[in-house]
């Protein structure tokens, strides 16, 4: 997958590489050249010189060289045509011999018809001479060098022909320790004077063994021509960037697939290469295989946020960046050309909730129904995924279809499962409901709950109207809404005497002696009342609700009263 991240993400990420991975495969250039040489346009050598620049040059970061006043003109001969195109071995030997000499062997390369490449590899071994001792040991050198008609012929004592100018670059590689492993990665930040643009490049380039078996050392070379096909679909030019061919190779022992990696500058994360027109979805890194490069791109490996385009292979020789010209153009960077990108501008490969909509243009990343219940809030953050979660009466945060109580902002505050815009009494738990008085206001929280305009907690019945408060048998519970309103323990429902004295001694109906034989009941005489008052005090001894004592007194007091006297 092909990720984007922001380049100051990239700096540190850069920094903690470096930390981790101190040592690296470096290039640099140990000096520069000008010089010419002279060609009748058909002699199989060619002889030439060149000066290289006076001043002090950091090699390798310690390294302080100046071959200028050391060397100064090096006088060289090269087997082949510049008008041509033909490998060449050659030497070089400085005016005075004992400061530096050397054999090359590489290619004469023809670029135009006056024009093209003189780059040869150099054999340490082969480097002798007073200044040969200052450069750097355990290096690899090429002399990169490019020739061009200067306008000019030469005459004798020159050999005569035309006069061509040559600009050279001695530059030192030097190899990386490869241990063994799995994944062995190997970096190299190259420098090398490219003679045909006239500046030093820097190239970061690595390469990762999928398998190490013995050690050995690793070495990145680079160069700025090769003597290979590019293939008519693809172009090594990239806009105003020198072009440069590295070369890979190991003593260690390797197995299976070799990824290996090449920088590209897009400071301005902008997706296309710097000071071009180059879109970074169209590079590729091709490889030479068979006398010509092939394309071997690797998307897996290749990463455009930072700026690295990758190939795997199965073994080394040299790899150049080139631009795929058939290639469709991948504005957004992500991997998926714009002829078939989902999401224009974002990532494709992105994808967290895997609905077939990349995050960028997904309306809900998070939800791979994609707000099923169509109500404008996605399915990871819908309080009510059935319903719609913008219909909120009561405002209080539960949506009205999976709110119990939508019209009430505290959702049965008092828990006594009645919604508070229903309850009669919103902050008292009634779930009876009772309102006794039928005033909306439940008896619960209704202070005259029997709206008698007696309050409740003064009322002897608060929930019965009983303005006059009267309590028969003074227990403190009104007539009203006593059951036993006389006290006499026979309830009213039942009590076929009502009221009976406080303290009367009553029969199963509630009525006491005095009230089954009044005293003021029209008598046929004294003696039908005695009686009365005897068969009466009889049963309540039957009953057990008086003793014999108590009866004969009962009878004796009705026997001295005046009761019936009056009625003859």
């Amino acid at each position: 997958m092909i990720t984007r991240i922001p380049k100051q993400a990239l700096i540190l990420m850069s920094l903690v590489v470096c930390a981790a991975s101190p040592t690296s495969a470096p290039g640099d250039v140990v000096d520069t050249a000008f010089g010419s040489f002279c060609h009748d346009g058909v002699s199989p050598t060619t002889t030439g010189s060149f000066t290289f620049d006076w001043g002090d040059r950091t090699v390798f970061a310690t390294t302080q060289i100046d071959l200028g006043p050391t060397v100064d003109t090096m006088t060289f001969v090269a087997h082949g045509n510049p008008l041509d195109q033909n490998l060449w071995y050659g030497s070089a030997v400085s005016d005075d011999p004992t400061a530096l000499s050397f054999d090359a062997s590489g290619l004469l390369r023809r670029g135009t018809s006056l024009s093209g490449s003189f780059i040869g590899d150099i054999d340490e071994n082969s480097l002798t001479g007073t200044a040969a001792g200052a450069l750097p040991s355990a290096a690899f050198y090429t002399l990169d060098g490019f020739y061009s008609f200067s306008g000019s012929f030469c005459f004798p004592p020159e050999p005569p022909g035309l006069k061509f100018d040559l600009n050279l670059g001695l530059n030192a590689f030097k190899s990386h320790p490869t241990p063994t492993g799995a994944n062995v990665f190997i970096p190299a930040t190259t420098t090398l004077f490219h003679p045909e643009a006239g500046v030093e490049v820097t190239i970061a380039a690595s390469v990762t063994f999928a398998s190490v078996g013995a050690a050995g050392d690793t070495t990145i070379t680079a160069v700025s021509d090769a003597n290979a096909t590019v293939p008519m679909n693809f172009s090594v030019a990239i806009g105003s960037l020198p072009v440069v061919y590295f070369d890979v190779s190991t003593t260690a022992s390797v197995s299976g697939p070799i990824t290996v990696c090449a920088s590209y500058p897009d400071a301005d994360d902008t997706g296309l290469v710097d000071d071009t027109t180059v879109d970074e979805s169209t590079l590729r890194l091709l490889h030479h295989e068979n006398q010509a490069f092939v394309d071997r791109t690797d998307f897996t490996a290749t990463n455009y946020d930072t700026n690295r385009i990758c190939a795997t292979v199965s073994s080394l020789s040299l790899f150049v960046r080139a631009v795929d010209l058939n290639a469709p153009v991948d504005t957004d960077g992500d991997g998926v050309p714009d002829d078939r990108d989902i999401c224009p501008g974002g990532d494709d490969n992105a994808n967290l909730d895997e609905d077939g909509f990349p995050d960028d243009c997904d309306i809900c990343p998070n939800d791979f129904s994609n707000d099923a219940d169509g109500d404008g809030v996605c399915g990871d953050v819908d309080v009510c995924p059935a319903g719609n979660d913008n219909h909120n009466q009561d405002g209080d945060l539960l949506p009205d279809a999976c709110d119990v109580c939508p019209f009430d902002v505290g959702n049965d505050g008092d828990g006594d499962g009645i919604c508070e815009s229903l309850d009669n009494c919103p902050f008292v738990a009634n779930s009876s409901q009772t309102d006794s008085d039928v005033d909306g206001i439940g008896d619960a929280c209704d202070t005259d709950a029997d709206n008698d305009t007696v309050p409740d907690n003064m009322d002897n019945c608060p929930f019965d109207a009983n303005l006059d408060q009267r309590d028969t048998d003074g227990d403190g519970a009104g007539d009203v809404c006593d059951l036993d309103a006389d006290g006499d323990n026979v309830l009213d429902a039942n009590d076929a005497c009502f009221p009976t004295a406080l303290g009367a001694v009553v029969d199963a109906t509630g009525c006491s002696i005095a009230q089954l034989c009044p005293c003021d009941n029209t008598w046929k005489n004294h003696g039908a009342y005695v009686s009365c008052v005897a068969r009466a005090a009889g049963a309540f001894v039957k009953a057990g609700r008086l003793t014999n004592p108590q009866k004969d007194g009962i009878v004796s007091a009705a026997a001295a009263s005046a009761c019936g006297k009056g009625n003859r």
